[in-house]
């Protein structure tokens, strides 16, 4: 007979307590009314024999039976069957035949309970129960990954054939591994799911992991000048430590802490070896801090440091004090640090340590305040009534204000400032936003005396050499000496000279002396002396020439004249003369006599006499040289005529009316036709060349000079451009004897006459232009020269590298192109000079008219001009398929789009190009995009998508335990972006599931994001059996029950004596029946029902 108990609801009132006590006695009565239905003579077998030990039959899982079935047989009659398990342990199940459906092999054993007599028989023999397809999982070595070619191969073992295996990480199939054994190449749970026809069994897992690596911390130790740089590993404990630095063992460093002086750099790892395993750390970089600074670039006025290096987020910033020669605190900033510099140069250092010291302290660099400058020269005291102040910075693109004590000098805008009157002086130059002024250069200007109105010499005319003369010099001012060309103080002076020499004098006051001196010459007159010819009597052959020289002692001073007197002993000829002017004349000179004479008459004129004369314009007197005779023997004459037509002429060459001798007349220097004597000859022809005769008669034979015959052609024309300091180009003409016409072309075919000359010397306009040239010969004039372009000097045009610019950031390259070197260039805008813009190229960034002036020495040269327009630079924003700033999580993916770049092209910073690009960063990621659209090229502000972690799905269960083939409600919740699936057949996907599990089963619920996974699990375990109490404790706490889980609807529940059970508040539950020997404490609002 069972018994059937009811738990109705209670309230917290006198009538709950008063019913809840007659429940309880209930109870009692109806256990009392089972008892006594036994006879006596049962009852007093009962306490005289304890309960039999019973036989117990084992039916092991077979086809689709996947339990073992355990029959007790031998208790006597009204006796239950206790199962335990462990050799007694513990509790496991009640009836006397029983399924056994283990995770797990379990030891069992049955006894025999008399509950008349509340005894327990003996224990039966104890079986191992193995659950179907049991199989145990074997690794071949350690469960640890010592490197990333290590492995660790599980076994499957089962006593069943004829398996089908499924290896498992951390609950989850891994693929393709599906044979009896498998090779783990990376740290997880590992298990596996072993199949039959119709019985699945899941192993137990083994953990494999990682060898653990040694990670390096650092810290700083000791006092400033012996720092000490202190390591330690403090992940990792136990097995051996070896540290390296530089690659190379540090000897004695074997524990998981080293120091070191701070000084030491180098790169520091560390070995750890462990249970067979041994790996190496990251490498710790230690090396002094680099500081490097950013000078200030306008807009922006301030500089900036930044650190590489450092061991540290932030760093404290020190500046040299160069009164107390120490490094002073200046600020503590992250990377980098920006300020502004202040008024003068100044050394920074950065360190981690809050006061400084130099064991750990970066490099030293120089901050130059925004503008920097200075003024040359500094505090001048100049002799004058100006002086030249130069503003000198390293910054470009400056504009200048000049200030005489402190305020501003209307118009004084340049980098230099012609300084006009005494007091202080500075300059304040500002580029954008930035302004800067200098220091102070105090100017003091000294007016210069006057020198002296005059010099008198004694004597006053021309002396020989070496004559003594007294100088006196008119006075100076008052307080004022005098000082003479040789630094000289006296005055009056004696001075002596070989030749004439001029003399000055000024006058002093201080270190200023006059700006202009007085000077006076002291004439000293020349010694002539004319040295003889050599020699004195020759043939007239081929212009050949006598050398006269004569030499003077002393120097000229003004204008003097050398006449060169001729006169001839025949013919009558009349006295000829040459003058040679100069301003000057040294010792010796030399003049060259003409021997190529051309007589007037027949008659033969061979006796010439030569003197030379001196006379000097300063009224220094005539000086005249003796003379010489020299005897020169006449050479023919020849005269040319021409007959024919202009292109085809016929020359006729004839000598004058010579004393009789022979004749040989010669082309080219070769004979030409037959000799002949006489007093003249004549030759004919109409070939081109230079013709000659040879004279010879009693005396010598001479030469006649050649006389040339070409038919008028055209001539060859060749260029020579201007050359500084020269302006001009030159045209010169070959292959014309006669006059050379110049031509210009100006427009279409016509030519312009130039002018006439073998040179032609014009200043190009400003564009380039062809000349040609004819000759003109003999009443005839060719046909046009070949064409040569003339280019003007310093041509130069402006190559654009583009045409337009943009209109934020933009700038295109202005190239001066020119054939000539050496240019210096000022480039203009809009017919306006820019400042500073002076080398042969220019990065304009604005739009105007651009044009460039080019120089050379004398000579300028004003370009075309350059218009560069100006393009407004696209407004662009990234927008993406979640809201900004867009937060995702791991394995998500979103679609960025780049707004704003219509018909330019797109750069991602990923790479891409196109307008929208999807994304699946692991982690939190800026994004940014370069529009290019010529000539724009932007970039937009970073797109912000911050990445959380894929968590675990969080599992709840309408129950943890149950029975055999009854609903179970799973909720599994995911993070917004995932799904969620279930290892169940078929896999389900929704977030609540109902199960309906027949053992004892465990349900993992899988998150996924993308590509990305995160797992949690949930165990329901299934009992079908009888349930006793182990010890008093909550009805809802697994271990208070001998099945280790909460009893379900399904289940006979015992609540042994001694022990006490707590139906918690709020509880509703079900059961078969509930037997209370013990007691039970009800609380508020709890409903427990009993089929």
């Amino acid at each position: 007979m069972k018994n059937n108990f009811t738990l109705l609801t209670f309230k917290e009132n006198k009538r709950g307590v008063l019913l809840m006590f007659l429940l309880v006695l209930l109870a009692f009565l109806e256990t009392w009314a089972i008892d006594k239905n036994v006879t006596k003579k049962e009852e007093e077998n009962r306490r005289l024999l304890p309960p039999p030990t019973p036989t117990v039959t084992v039916t092991p899982p077979s086809g689709a039976n996947c339990y073992s079935v355990l029959t007790a047989s031998g208790c006597n009659a009204g006796n239950s069957v206790y199962w335990y398990r462990d050799n007694g342990a513990y509790y496991y199940n009640f009836g006397a035949t029983i399924n056994v459906s283990q995770l797990a092999p379990v030891f069992l054993s049955a006894k025999c309970y008399d509950s008349s007599t509340g005894t327990f028989g003996t224990a039966s023999t104890e079986y191992k129960i193995v659950p179907a397809n049991y199989t145990e999982i074997t690794p071949n070595s350690t469960q640890v990954l010592c490197t990333a070619s290590s492995t660790v191969l599980f076994n499957a073992s089962s006593a069943t054939s004829g398996l089908s295996y499924q290896w498992k990480n951390y609950g989850s199939n891994i693929a393709s591994a599906t044979n009896a054994s498998y090779t783990a190449t990376a740290s997880g749970n590992y298990s596996v799911q072993v199949s039959s026809a119709s019985c699945t069994y899941n192993s137990g897992s083994v953990q494999v992991t990682n060898a653990l690596t040694p990670v390096i911390s650092n810290s700083f130790g000791g006092s400033c000048g012996s720092k000490t740089l202190n390591l330690n590993v403090y992940n990792v404990s136990g097995g051996t430590f070896q540290w390296k630095l530089n690659n190379t063992n540090i000897s004695g460093a074997n524990s998981s802490s080293y120091s070191v002086a701070a000084t030491t750099f180098g790169t520091y790892t560390v070995e750890y070896t462990f249970n067979g395993c041994t790996t190496t750390s990251l490498p710790f970089v230690y090396a002094q801090p680099t500081l490097t600074l950013t000078p200030a670039v306008s807009p922006a006025c301030d500089a900036m440091l930044t650190a590489s290096g450092l061991n540290c987020s932030g760093f404290y910033v020190y500046k040299y004090n160069p009164t107390t020669t120490t490094w002073d605190y200046a600020s503590y900033s992250s990377n980098p640090y920006t300020f502004p510099v202040g008024t003068t140069p100044s050394d920074y250092r950065v360190s981690c340590e809050s006061s400084y010291c130099a064991d750990v302290a970066s490099n030293t660099v120089t901050a130059i305040p925004t503008n920097y400058t200075t003024i040359t020269p500094v505090n001048p005291t100049v002799c004058g009534s100006s002086t030249l102040l130069t503003a000198n910075s390293a910054f470009t693109g400056l504009s200048y204000q000049w200030k005489l004590n402190n305020s501003d000098i209307s118009g004084a805008n340049s980098s230099t400032y012609t300084a006009t009157a005494s007091g202080d002086y500075t300059v304040t130059t500002t580029s954008g936003a930035c302004s800067f002024t200098s220091g102070i250069s105090s100017v003091n200007l000294i007016s210069p005396p006057s020198p002296p109105t005059s010099i008198t010499s004694n004597p006053s005319t021309a002396v020989n050499p070496n004559t003594s003369v007294s100088l006196t010099a008119s006075a100076c001012g008052s307080g004022e000496t005098f000082k003479w060309e040789d630094n000289s103080t006296l005055n009056p002076r004696t001075v002596t000279s070989s030749s004439t020499t001029t003399y000055s004098v000024k006058c002093v006051q201080g270190s200023c002396e006059s700006t202009t001196s007085t000077s006076t010459t002291v004439n000293v007159l020349p010694t002539i002396t004319v040295t003889s010819p050599t020699p004195t009597n020759i043939c007239s052959n081929n212009g050949t020439s006598i050398p006269v020289t004569f030499t003077t002692t002393g120097s000229f001073t003004g204008n003097f004249t050398v006449m060169l007197i001729k006169t001839t002993s025949q013919c009558n000829q009349p006295q000829t003369s040459t003058i040679v002017s100069a301003t000057t004349a040294t010792s010796p000179v030399s003049l060259v006599l003409p021997t190529d004479i051309a007589p007037t008459s027949s008659v033969s004129c061979n006796v010439i006499a030569y003197k030379i004369e001196i006379t000097n314009t300063s009224n220094l007197g005539a000086i005249t040289s003796n003379s010489y005779t020299v005897t020169v023997n006449p050479r023919p004459i020849i005269t040319v005529s021409l007959s024919g037509t202009c292109g085809s002429q016929t020359a006729t060459f004839s000598t004058q009316t010579l004393p009789s001798g022979t004749f040989q007349w010669k082309k080219d220097g070769v004979n030409v036709g037959t000799s002949n004597t006489g007093t003249s000859s004549t030759y004919n022809t109409a070939i081109a060349g230079n013709y000659t005769v040879d004279y010879t008669d009693n005396l010598c034979t001479t030469t006649s000079a050649a006389s040339s015959f070409v038919q008028n052609n055209a001539p060859t024309i060749a260029l020579t451009p201007a050359v500084s300091p020269s302006c001009n180009s030159t045209l010169t003409a070959t292959g014309c004897t006669g006059s050379v016409n110049w031509y210009k072309n100006t427009v279409g075919t016509t030519w312009v006459y130039q002018g006439s000359g073998n040179s032609h010397t014009f200043q190009v306009s400003t564009n380039p232009s062809d000349y040609r040239a004819t000759c003109y010969l003999n009443s005839c004039e060719s046909v046009l020269s070949n064409v040569v372009k003339a280019t003007p000097n310093n041509f130069t045009e402006i190559t654009p590298s583009s045409a337009s610019i943009c209109s934020v950031g933009g700038s295109i390259l202005l190239n001066a192109s020119s054939a000539s070197s050496g240019l210096s260039y000022q480039w203009r805008l809009s017919n306006s000079n820019i400042s500073g813009a002076n080398s042969s190229t220019y990065t304009a960034t604005t739009s105007g008219t651009y044009s460039v002036v080019v120089t050379n020495g004398s000579c300028s040269f004003t370009s075309g001009t350059v218009q560069v327009s100006s393009v407004t630079a696209p407004t662009i924003n990234i927008s993406s398929s979640v809201n900004s700033p867009a937060t995702i999580i791991n394995g998500q993916s979103l679609t960025l789009t780049a707004n704003g770049c219509s018909g330019g092209t797109i750069a991602w910073s990923t790479g891409s190009t196109t307008s929208s690009i999807t994304v699946t960063p692991s982690s939190t990621t800026n994004y940014t995009f370069t529009c290019t659209k010529t000539p724009c090229v932007v970039t937009s502000s970073a797109f912000v998508v911050n990445v959380n972690p894929l968590l675990p799905p969080e599992i709840t269960s309408s129950a943890e335990s149950t029975c055999s083939g009854t609903s179970v409600t799973l909720t599994g919740t995911c993070q917004s972006g995932s799904t969620i699936s279930w290892n169940t057949t078929p896999v389900q996907t929704t977030s609540v599931i109902t199960v309906s599990p027949s053992v004892t089963t465990n349900y993992v619920a899988t998150c996924t994001a993308g590509s990305v996974t995160s797992n949690n699990n949930i165990t329901i375990s299934v009992f079908d059996g009888v349930i006793t109490s182990l010890a008093s404790g909550d009805w809802t706490t697994p271990a208070t029950w001998s099945c280790n889980c909460i009893p379900a609807s399904c289940n006979d529940v015992i609540v042994d004596s001694g022990h006490t059970v707590i139906i918690p508040q709020n509880l509703t539950g079900k059961l078969q029946n509930l037997t209370v020997r013990g007691s039970i404490d009800i609380k508020n609002l709890s409903t427990m029902k009993m089929k």
